[in-house]
């Protein structure tokens, strides 16, 4: 596994068994700026095609490094879906190291191509923290919660000295 700005990229999904490449395969990239860049450079190097989407602030390299690129909002799913069926490619891997909405998305494409990392629908809750702390809670996943400062202060005798605690802003 392979960790850039918090999101976890499995790169054993994008090789086969015996680490051969295939050049009849292509890697999706979710999103074409700056932040897919080396992605995009690492797939086209391993000898895979490459199929780049994104709108707004895309990177020209990027875009001329893809065998297959779409100005698409990298939070439409529908439209991805379209493009992508359209393209009659076989999809190794899809991946993208820029985080926010892409993320959802990310898991979303996974799921609906039936690749190795394939996740149950209910828990794509993508970057929402409040979401994401509500599934955790359901599921007995963590017991975080979440406070404002008013509600700590209110409560501070409840706090135990021999207790260790985390505390962080509930955004980022």
């Amino acid at each position: 596994m392979e960790k850039n700005r918090g999101v976890l990229i499995d790169t054993k999904a994008i090789f086969n068994e015996n680490n051969n490449l295939n050049s009849d395969f292509t890697i999706v990239s979710i999103g074409a700026g700056e932040n897919q860049l080396e992605f995009i450079k690492k797939a086209k190097k391993m000898g895979y095609k490459v199929a780049s989407l994104g709108k707004g602030r895309n990177s020209n390299e990027a875009i001329e490094l893809s065998d297959y690129f779409s100005e698409i909002d990298t939070s439409d799913f529908d439209t991805i879906i379209k493009w992508l069926d359209s393209l009659k490619i076989n999809i190794k891997a899809i991946g993208t190291l820029a985080g926010s909405c892409d993320s959802k998305t990310l898991l979303k494409l996974n799921n609906y191509y039936n690749l190795a990392t394939s996740i149950k629908e209910e828990l794509i809750v993508g970057m929402e923290k409040e979401v994401q702390q509500e599934m955790y809670l359901k599921h007995g996943m963590s017991n975080l919660k979440t406070y404002t400062k008013c509600e700590i202060l209110k409560y501070i005798e409840l706090i135990e000295d021999s207790q260790e605690y985390i505390v962080k802003p509930s955004i980022g």
